[in-house]
């Protein structure tokens, strides 16, 4: 089973890769700094490909001409999965890729779905920078996040970093990982406990040397209020924090403050009272309304009279 999980995870996610040094193969012949329309031409002749392949042994043109539609279908649906930010907020803070993606103007995202991963590209002005890849730990048969790293231990060799926690009874497990071959840095993530799948997210390792540089410099209110939801999410993603019934959290996704809170509620509070004193008075009105309907109709109604019924005189006998 360790060799077919091992086989899978590299199929998908390191086709070209079988040791640190080449990390960036995973781009399968693109580079970091290509266009989204370099990556369109790429996924255009990746499915060109498989369809040759898969059509070598049929005969049926009708059968062909079915697998070519199904094809020209997912190429197209990549082209649309194009998304170009323009705002801070993404619509992917509460989700697998929360943290991730930075929404901001300039940078836009392409989805490619596979049997199993996911890939999410990343361009910042056109430029690409970031490949994250998505596994579903179901098509992974349930595997531990511990085993997975060790998977691409095995075939990447020892990461340049580890970070570890404990989990919820003591254990120490690894939390996240870091390979690193000065062109390509890999980091894998593990998001099993809220969206059930791992990431590996390759970046191209001079620009987040550039990013990490630039938080340096705007220091840590500046990074709080960049980062906003996405950084947030992070939080509660990591294993290493136990804060999950901070109210601050929930605070801050909602962009309220505890004395915002309290505002609404006691709003709530005084419209809910309102509300039910109006309906009391329409419940009241309601009955006033019927007694008089009935009393009208009582009134209407005409009069029966009921005839005396005949006395006669008792009979005597003698």
């Amino acid at each position: 089973m360790r060799s077919l999980i091992t086989a899978l995870i590299l199929l998908m996610a390191l086709p070209a890769a079988a040791s640190a040094s080449s990390l960036s193969g995973v781009l399968g012949g693109l580079s970091w700094g290509d266009s989204p329309e370099q990556l369109l031409a790429q996924q255009r002749q990746r499915l060109m490909d498989e369809y040759r392949q898969r059509i070598s042994d049929v005969d049926d043109p009708l059968e062909i001409d079915r697998i070519r539609r199904g094809y020209d279908e997912r190429l197209e649906g990549i082209a649309n999965s194009h998304e170009e930010f323009t705002s801070p907020q993404t619509g992917y803070e509460v989700s697998v890729l929360a943290g991730e993606i930075r929404g901001a103007a300039g940078y836009s995202l392409i989805t490619v779905r596979g049997r199993g991963v996911e890939e999410y590209y990343v361009f910042r002005n056109g430029a690409l920078v970031k490949l994250i890849q998505s596994f579903d730990v179901i098509q992974l048969d349930y595997i531990g996040f511990d085993p997975f790293v060790d998977e691409l231990v095995d075939a990447l060799g020892s990461p340049a970093d580890v970070e570890d926690t404990r989990d919820d009874i003591g254990r120490r497990t690894t939390l996240r990982a870091v390979w690193n071959d000065g062109t390509t840095r890999l980091r894998v993530e593990n998001r099993a406990r809220m969206y059930n799948a791992y990431l590996l997210v390759f970046g191209d390792a001079s620009v987040e040397d550039e990013f990490v540089r630039q938080e340096e410099v705007t220091g840590p209110a500046a990074r709080r209020s960049t980062r906003g939801a996405g950084a947030i999410m992070q939080r509660i993603n990591s294993e290493e924090r136990q804060d999950y019934g901070d109210p601050s959290v929930v605070d801050q996704i909602i962009g309220t403050t505890p004395g915002d809170v309290r505002t609404m509620l006691r709003a709530d509070e005084r419209e809910a009272a309102e509300r039910a004193e109006r309906e009391a008075r329409e419940r009241e009105s309601a009955m006033d309304d019927e007694d008089e309907l009935e009393e009208g109709e009582r009134r209407a109604r005409p009069r029966r009279t009921t005839p005396r019924p005949e006395t006669r005189e008792e009979e005597t006998f003698y």
